[in-house]
């Protein structure tokens, strides 16, 4: 497989990790419908998530391609790898942070193979493009770090009436 191809498969691969990532966002929302900051940044991220698979679509046409079916074998990988990555956490709202948190840090590193592959293959746009997108993903990975304390000691709190 040359240069472009493994570009081709790299950007569909990427395709179907934000296709996962958003819906496992949408069902993160419905979870944490009480908590209002949360609810907010991941209906937020979920915007940008679309604009994510836009983008990536646009790097795919402009290599004469499209999305491909794989993406449903990937989603299927993904939501094993989310179930083992969350099964330790009992709460719903902190296993699905972390699950946030494992997913755009998977999304991060894959942009990052793109990034520097498109770089190699002189695709600046693409690269620009895939940039973007991982910026985005680590901002909300950090966003989400940062809420864990709190989410934790909600979770104390209401479950023992531990008061810090």
């Amino acid at each position: 497989m040359d240069l472009p191809e493994k570009l081709v498969a790299w950007l569909q691969d990427a395709y179907a990790v934000e296709q996962h990532v958003q819906r496992t966002l949408q069902s993160y929302a419905a979870t944490v419908k009480d908590y209002p900051e949360i609810s907010a940044g991941i209906t937020g991220h979920i915007a940008q998530t679309q604009r994510h698979s836009g983008r990536l679509e646009g790097c795919l046409k402009s290599l004469g391609r499209a999305h491909s079916e794989f993406e449903s074998i990937v989603a299927k990988f993904l939501s094993v790898g989310q179930a083992a990555t969350t099964s330790f956490l009992k709460d719903a709202v902190l296993s699905g942070c972390a699950a946030a948190y494992t997913l755009e840090h998977l999304e991060v590193a894959t942009y990052r193979v793109i990034i520097t592959t498109a770089e190699e293959a002189n695709l600046k746009d693409i690269a620009k493009s895939c940039r973007d997108n991982m910026t985005e993903d680590l901002h909300m990975a950090d966003w989400l770090l940062e809420r864990l304390p709190g989410l934790t000691r909600r979770y104390l709190d209401q479950a023992s009436g531990y008061g810090g």
